[in-house]
């Protein structure tokens, strides 16, 4: 697949604007979408965390939280991290995501360095 033009004819810009790195920190924020991925015996939920207020109101994050994996170190820590996530909407036995979208809660934002520059987490 191409994008169709010739992409080294565009530099990217200085400012990044709604794509700048968002600082270290715990941020109020909701689960806006979540989505189940897999990949053959491996599954994960693909979560859309919104930040709602001060600087970074609207801006997104995402996050991908382990299900299912044939590590079991990781799938330890995807579960209980989900485990977590749930504690925090105030619903620890929900069933499913959809049951805690939109709900208040704290999400603390880190970065880590990518080939491409830094990333939030």
């Amino acid at each position: 697949m191409s994008f169709g033009y010739d992409t080294s004819n565009y530099k990217p810009a200085e400012d990044r604007g709604g794509f700048a790195i968002i600082p270290d920190g715990t941020y109020p924020a909701a689960l806006t979408g979540a989505e189940a991925n897999s990949d053959g015996a491996d599954k994960w939920l693909r979560c859309e965390f919104t930040i709602r207020e001060g600087e970074h109101k609207g801006r997104r994050v995402w996050r991908s939280l382990t299900t299912h994996h044939g590590d079991a170190e990781r799938e330890k820590k995807g579960r209980r991290l989900i485990s977590q996530l749930l504690a925090a909407a105030g619903r620890p036995d929900a069933e499913g995501p959809d049951s805690i979208l939109n709900i208040p809660l704290s999400i603390r934002v880190g970065q880590w360095k990518s080939d491409s520059g830094p990333k939030n987490t």
